[in-house]
């Protein structure tokens, strides 16, 4: 057996036996996570990690954990967000799809009140986990530079405290962001959104998938409204005649829908 044929025994296993939210990824960011786990677990080969998946509740439930991405800081690249500041609109409703544990919809709403703007933020994610540590807002670590080095920022304690626990978001920030467990396909039936941020989550997933995002974004954003995305992303051609570019180098556009 190759080593492909027993990464797709693996695969169909995941797909027969535990949770489908895997279809959608591409297959070189599922081969990372069964290799990282794999390693972790101390298998030699595709075939004893199947074995331990079959036997081992634990490891299957750390396997699917690891699918989910949560990679996120506050305000990562820095460029990106000073550029939106420039541009943030008042009376705002803001989005961050896949928001991980919160941190990037906790920035959108520290840049709102550093602008004095009336904004309604809201995260979103498919990982019920992500959302629950968003919704506590505090973490084991935060970089106070990243705050620091925001132009607009005044104060990084405005927004976050430390205490016992780690780091706590304050409760000012707390209370202009909400959070919830959905799936980035999915329209808004709420708001039409002025700002939606969706970054670092199409590089993970296939071209079929990537166009059902952008099905759900069009069903979510306002006329006129900002997308951001990631800095090694852009626009689907299909998608291009309805989102002008802002700023290329940035991945900010405009919504012409």
């Amino acid at each position: 057996m190759t080593q492909d044929d027993g990464f797709d025994d693996v695969l169909a296993f995941i797909r027969d036996e535990l949770d489908p939210h895997i279809e959608g990824y591409t297959r070189s960011y599922l081969r990372r996570r069964v290799d990282s786990r794999m390693r972790r677990a101390g298998c030699d080969d595709y075939d004893d990690y199947l074995g331990l998946l079959r036997d081992d509740d634990d490891e299957r439930r750390e396997l699917m954990d690891s699918f989910w991405i949560n990679v996120t800081e506050f305000f990562r690249n820095p460029e990106v967000w000073e550029r939106l500041y420039e541009m943030f609109p008042d009376d705002c409703v803001a989005v961050s799809i896949g928001c991980a544990d919160g941190r990037e919809a906790y920035s959108l709403s520290a840049l709102a009140d550093a602008k004095e703007v009336d904004a309604t933020v809201v995260g979103n994610d498919i990982d019920p986990k992500a959302v629950e540590i968003a919704r506590e807002g505090v973490y084991d670590d935060v970089d106070i530079e990243a705050f620091e080095d925001m132009s607009f920022v005044r104060d990084a304690n405005d927004y976050v405290e430390e205490t016992d626990e780690g780091y706590r978001v304050t409760d000012t920030l707390r209370e202009k962001t909400r959070f919830g467990v959905r799936n980035a396909m999915e329209t808004s039936d709420r708001y039409r959104f002025d700002v939606v941020m969706c970054r670092n989550l199409l590089i993970y997933v296939d071209t079929d998938q990537r166009d059902r995002i952008f099905d759900g974004v069009t069903g979510m954003i306002a006329d006129n409204g900002v997308l951001v995305l990631g800095k090694t992303e852009s626009v689907p051609t299909e998608y291009r005649d309805v989102f002008t570019p802002i700023d290329r180098k940035l991945r900010v556009y405009r919504y012409d829908g």
